[in-house]
């Protein structure tokens, strides 16, 4: 392979603010908390927007992307996406949260930025069996589509609750329709619960419930066709490309290096969380300059979260 790259990209540049790496729901098959850490003050959240003031000018397109652990624990996230959006800035924004909040506080929110054009804030959710109730979380689903901010909603799978990830699915199914995407859980094998069956302990690799699910007729057309990726000259949806584990673009260039930038909630900053992963942690907020955006050798042994960019040797 000479060119990887996705199919869709419409920002200049994307930025992940992680305000929190905290996780009030622990799923057994997730990797992406840590609840010893701490938040961002509002000091840091205040320099991070004078940073963000300082880099960007109106010709960029910045697509602002909150994610964790759960972004929506860290307690100014309100504060947050005001001044934000306050910004005179071409600037969209996506939080991913698990929704556990209220569905008051959503509410609450949503009634102090009704002057905001909405389509410029979008809540992208995800769910997980056992975590909360499907009704109540239906329920926050159906204020965000009152305040037209609902955006993906993505469906863990989980082969040993089968039954009950069929029946909940098709109750949030049939409320959002085609913004429910499944998403196959990509599960250790040395790490699964018992209720699994035998088979998928004795498989390897993390892709038994996308090869145990993707021809379920019921979620069949919930696949995320919306994020498609050229590879070996194919194309791919997000969900059968992620099952191949790509694992061969250490030292290829990427174009992650001029378009995106991560913040954590230590202030440290990169360029994809695979950076962070593999323990390459950037600079500091503080030493963060326009140089940032220099074309980069990629240094990670596998890409998950810098898929969307063009790679190539």
């Amino acid at each position: 392979m000479e060119c990887f790259k996705t199919t869709q990209n419409n920002y200049t540049h994307k930025i992940t603010l992680k305000p929190s790496v905290r996780c009030d729901q622990q799923c057994w098959f997730c990797d992406e908390y840590d609840n010893n850490e701490s938040d961002w003050s509002l000091e840091d959240s205040e320099n991070i927007i004078l940073k963000i003031k300082e880099m960007f000018s109106c010709d960029d397109k910045l697509f602002i992307y909150l994610y964790g652990g759960e972004p929506l624990l860290y307690k100014h996230w309100e504060n947050l996406i005001f001044e934000l959006l306050d910004l005179d800035l071409d600037i969209s924004i996506q939080i991913q949260t698990n929704l556990s909040i209220s569905n008051k506080r959503l509410e609450l929110f949503y009634s102090n930025i009704s002057h905001v054009d909405q389509p410029r804030l979008e809540f992208c959710s995800s769910y997980h069996l056992g975590k909360q109730k499907v009704n109540d979380f239906v329920e926050k689903l159906n204020t965000l589509k009152k305040f037209n901010g609902l955006g993906y909603c993505f469906f863990n799978t989980d082969v040993g609750l089968e039954t009950q990830f069929k029946d909940e699915f098709l109750i949030v199914k049939k409320v959002i329709g085609n913004k429910l995407k499944v998403r196959f859980t990509e599960a250790d094998p040395t790490n699964i619960p018992n209720n699994y069956p035998k088979e998928a302990k004795e498989f390897i690799g993390k892709n038994f419930d996308y090869l145990y699910f993707k021809d379920f007729d019921y979620i069949k057309d919930s696949l995320e066709e919306e994020f498609t990726f050229s590879y070996d000259n194919s194309i791919y949806n997000f969900s059968e490309l992620i099952s191949k584990d790509l694992n061969e673009f250490k030292l290829w260039k990427c174009d992650c290096g001029t378009q995106n930038m991560v913040i954590d909630n230590n202030l440290n900053v990169y360029y994809c969380n695979d950076d962070y992963t593999n323990n390459h942690y950037g600079i500091k907020l503080k030493d963060l300059n326009k140089d940032f955006f220099k074309l980069k050798y990629c240094m990670n042994d596998v890409c998950h979260d810098g898929l969307e960019y063009r790679k190539w040797k």
